[in-house]
């Protein structure tokens, strides 16, 4: 899930950026690492599909993307702003889906996903 590589986030440029997103699960004594160092850029009005076997960390990322979990490591920005900084009562963290500037849904011919 490597993205448009280089150095440092886009910025106002891109919706999304993410550089060297990293997410590690702490089971006890195992540790899962289920995204390593992740760098995406999303411009205004592009369209992107991930897509990858069952384990590889699809769930994950969009989990990330969608600020319902946060990265052990990397940075994520969201429209111009760093989402570490965002407190969980910003706006933009609340209803990330009413600025229509992107969305997540399934696919629905994929097996085992989508809708009903």
């Amino acid at each position: 899930m490597s993205g448009q590589g280089g150095g440092g986030l886009q910025g106002p440029r891109s919706v999304i950026a993410v550089r060297e997103l990293t997410k590690t699960y702490d089971l006890g004594e195992l540790q899962v690492h289920a995204l390593r160092g992740v760098s995406l850029d999303v411009a205004p009005g592009e369209f992107v599909a991930l897509t990858g076997p069952s384990g590889s960390g699809k769930s994950t990322f969009m989990h990330l993307l969608g600020c319902l979990d946060r990265p052990t490591a990397g940075q994520y920005v969201l429209n111009g702003s760093d989402v570490s900084t965002l407190s969980s009562r910003d706006p933009r963290l609340n209803d990330p889906l009413s600025s229509g500037e992107f969305a997540f849904s399934p696919s629905p011919g994929t097996p085992g996903e989508g809708w009903g």
